[in-house]
């Protein structure tokens, strides 16, 4: 068994007043460079990937701590030319969003980061993000999983809509691109009309790895069917085992192998030396999330690996997904 670490990055740090540090630069949340430097410490201290949550609207209290909250994927996407191996996961909402320009989004920075992306769906019940895209009301509960299935659907149609071998890049004939190996998605439903292809073909990784962290009944049939790791946080050891438990037999009810969807539970690391911690010093400002796998094949990674290692087993191009399947176990 081997454990798989995730850096969760939150502005200045994860306590209010982390900004009032005396050591702290109040505006590092602003600060690119400042972001590149956290990556390269994770990736130094092999890390499997780094992380951000997001929400597009003014969450934080202004007064009390830095409010502002750069665009994830923009973010992310600089930091991706700062490093070399390390993962880079993004949340973005299925309720706030279209999926064709999500789909490119990620998919673009899985090309340009050497496919290290990845994509956390989130549902997003709150009204204060809503009313910056012309809601009234939250939708429901079960209003938002249906969208975010059908959502999930379509961006994984459009990511599967180039073969591996699409691009031919022929100069002889002047072929560049099979337009046999592009498919259209065509796709119909209740919340959109979606007919592809994407403009942007398979990464190296092949698409973006899938995150998800619902830990309702609809949220785990959701994580069941996409995702390739879930994020959870449990009040006891005793229910965290039985969310595992409960989410593994709803992986492999959808038709996939149990240990293709790793579970991450957050983690708080109290750091400083024993005598410190003897007298109670307080938690970090940073909080890491972590997973578990069994995966024989995929080991931590060196300090000179080029790829990152969230998806399990390793494979440089993963199984395509069926549109008309849930998707493959990859």
């Amino acid at each position: 068994m081997s454990i798989v670490l995730n850096a969760f990055l939150m502005s200045t740090g994860h306590h209010e007043a982390s900004w009032r540090l005396p050591e702290s630069d109040p505006g590092a949340h602003r600060d690119v460079a400042h972001f590149q430097a956290l990556a390269r410490t994770a990736e130094a201290g092999l890390m499997d990937s780094v992380f951000f949550a997001d929400s597009p609207s003014v969450r934080s209290d202004l007064a009390r701590r830095p409010a502002e909250s750069l665009d994830p994927v923009l973010l992310l996407t600089a930091m991706a030319a700062a490093t070399e191996r390390i993962g880079l996961v993004a949340t973005a909402s299925t309720t706030y969003n279209e999926p064709y320009n999500l789909a490119r989004a990620f998919a673009s920075l899985d090309v340009i980061s050497g496919g290290r992306a990845g994509w956390n769906a989130v549902t997003s019940a709150d009204l204060q993000a809503g009313a910056n895209f012309g809601f009234t009301s939250a939708p429901t509960h079960a209003e938002r999983y249906e969208r975010a299935q059908e959502f999930l659907e379509v961006v994984l149609g459009l990511w599967d809509g180039w073969d591996d071998d699409a691009r031919v890049a022929d100069k002889g004939s002047g072929v560049h691109t099979d337009p046999a190996r592009v498919r259209d998605l065509e796709h119909v439903g209740r919340h959109f009309r979606v007919k592809g292809p994407l403009n942007v073909g398979r990464s190296p990784q092949g698409s973006p790895v899938v995150v998800q962290a619902g830990s309702s009944v609809p949220g785990v049939a959701l994580a069941a069917r996409y995702a390739e790791a879930v994020f959870t946080a449990q009040p006891t050891l005793a229910e965290g085992r039985d969310f595992h438990a409960r989410l593994k037999r709803a992986v492999a009810g959808a038709g996939r192998d149990p240990e293709h969807c790793k579970v991450l539970p957050g983690l708080v690391p109290i750091l400083g030396g024993p005598r410190r911690r003897r007298a109670g010093w307080s938690p970090s400002s940073t909080t890491w999330s972590s997973w578990t796998t069994r995966c024989a094949s995929s080991p931590r990674p060196q300090a000179s690996s080029s790829t990152w290692t969230p998806r399990c087993p390793r494979t440089s191009v993963p199984p395509r997904r069926s549109r008309a399947t849930a998707p493959a176990t990859s």
